[in-house]
């Protein structure tokens, strides 16, 4: 599996600074204390020799690895180191004169220290921060994928619902015994089912696209619709006339727009035969 760059694992709570840490308190602990004896070590050499000068810059590995490792013991260290450094120069030479010298080198341990650890702890609370942001990113894209999942939940559950209702609608339009036409705001007729076709005598491809001007009982029935609705007058598939009650729906698409379609029902009016009562 390829690895990934992952900024977790470099932040301060993350697998690269604890691993970091460890190694830090396994292997740096003993280089700084071998480095701290070599420093006192050569601090002895070069004073009981009569030398006062250049050693003294060995300190400065030891104290800039402690401030930036372990931040928090950084600047105790230099005073420990500092302390160490003093005792050492006045008391192997015995000689006063180089105190102040001294004490000026040990002014800039302090200050080396001090500015090593306030980057270390500037750093260490960017990275504390960066983790925040990065938790609270995380956190809101965890809300938002949750609400996109619930989302697209409802969505599919909505699609389900309206394929089966147009699915009912379909079974209900092409089943029906009722003569039904869709109409468009242009008088053309779109939509027919077999009742429709059965009373026109035509089918569907030679009715779609065509006006109701072409099928006079509709027109008639439409246009007295607008009026005062009438039953009308058809002549069956097999010549013999019928008389339709035709009821005309206007649908819309919302409240606002004029009417999109027209649905057409015709219902064959049967008349019963009295003579024999």
């Amino acid at each position: 599996m390829q690895d990934t760059f992952n900024m977790r694992d470099f932040s301060l709570d993350g697998a690269y600074f604890q691993d970091f840490q460890k190694v830090a308190g396994k292997f740096l602990a003993p280089v700084i204390v071998l480095l701290t004896v070599l420093s006192v070590g050569l601090s002895v050499v070069c004073l009981s020799l009569g030398f006062t000068t250049v050693f003294q810059h060995v300190f400065y590995l030891p104290i800039i690895l402690v401030c930036v490792s372990f931040p928090k013991y950084g600047i105790q260290f230099a005073s420990g180191v500092s302390l160490a450094y003093f005792a050492l120069v006045v008391g192997l030479t015995q000689d006063l004169g180089l105190a102040f010298p001294a004490l000026v080198r040990i002014a800039f341990f302090e200050i080396v220290a001090i500015a090593l650890v306030a980057l270390s702890l500037a750093r260490i609370a960017a990275e504390r921060k960066l983790v925040e942001q990065r938790d609270e990113n995380d956190r809101i894209l965890k809300e938002y994928e949750e609400a996109m999942a619930e989302r697209a939940m409802l969505s599919t559950r909505h699609v389900r619902a309206f394929k089966r209702e147009a699915e009912i609608y379909r079974e209900f339009f092409y089943h029906s015994t009722v003569a039904l036409a869709v109409i468009n705001s242009e008088l053309y007729i779109v939509a027919v089912n077999p009742a429709f076709e059965k009373l026109a005598t035509r089918g569907q491809t030679d009715i779609v696209g065509r006006k109701i001007s072409m099928y006079p009982f509709l027109e008639n029935a439409f246009r007295a619709n607008e009026k005062v609705p009438s039953p009308v007058t058809s002549i069956g598939s097999n010549g013999d006339e019928k008389k339709m009650q035709w009821v005309f729906t206007e649908v819309q698409l919302d409240r606002s727009s004029p009417t999109a379609i027209t649905v057409a029902a015709g219902i064959e009016l049967r008349e019963w035969d009295n003579k024999d009562e």
